[in-house]
């Protein structure tokens, strides 16, 4: 889950800077993945937590950003 918000963080930086080359990822089945997460989530989060991972908001985030 961290290394969906670091790619997140990243992808929003490279998009403030000019001149920086692109980055790729590539995601197989991320509707999968994103239903996993979330399941993942609902099962171990603490009552004071988010109502949704910040680590699927970083993934709809980066499938996003290339749209």
């Amino acid at each position: 889950m961290a290394s969906l918000v670091g790619l997140a963080v990243e992808l929003q930086r490279r998009t403030d800077l000019d001149g920086v080359p692109r980055l790729m990822a590539v995601l197989d089945r991320a509707d999968t993945t994103l239903r996993h997460l979330a399941q993942h989530w609902e099962t171990f989060r603490q009552k004071d937590d988010l109502k949704k991972s910040l680590a699927i908001t970083a993934l709809e985030d980066a499938l996003h950003e290339g749209c």
